[in-house]
């Protein structure tokens, strides 16, 4: 079955209570690895992602969300706050029609993808930010269980697992 954002969309509807806003209405950010919507209600609003299946297990995301969180804090780059649920998790698991998906939810920063055309990207800056981006990970003291698959020529390509 090939998923759209449309099947994904049920899944962030799931989690807007955990994340305290009930009856948001939700606009299409992103659709590629994951779906992402922002979630507004009157002044509140969030990134809601919806993890592909089998994309990432939840420590992975777990790790990705206490690597953003230590970016955010140790650097200075700019990154969105990680957003809790009502019940202090940061990642739900939502079920609809008998599939679950993980679901976290940041602050959202109004701005261009890199890719986009008109973004205006400054590739100096852009340099500058992948070494602070390496900086900080040779400097940060990762969490216990931390894990995050290799993102390299061999995984991409599928030639090897995680």
């Amino acid at each position: 079955m090939t998923d759209t954002a449309a099947d994904y969309e049920h899944f962030a509807r799931g989690a807007l209570t955990r994340y305290g806003l009930d009856g948001a209405s939700l606009r299409l950010l992103s659709f590629s690895e994951n779906a992402t919507y922002c979630a507004e209600r009157g002044d509140d609003s969030l990134v809601i992602r919806v993890h592909r299946p089998g994309y990432n297990t939840r420590t992975e995301v777990e790790s990705e969300l206490a690597w953003m969180e230590g970016v955010r804090t140790g650097s200075s780059i700019w990154t969105p706050e990680v957003h809790a649920m009502i019940d202090g998790g940061k990642v739900a698991e939502v079920v609809h029609a008998g599939e679950s998906r993980l679901v976290d939810a940041f602050e959202f920063i109004p701005g261009e993808i890199a890719e986009s055309p008109d973004s205006g990207i400054d590739y100096f800056d852009l340099g500058a930010i992948t070494a602070e981006l390496h900086r900080h990970a040779r400097s940060w003291n990762r969490p216990e269980g931390f894990r995050r698959f290799r993102w390299d020529l061999d995984t991409m390509l599928g030639r090897k697992g995680r």
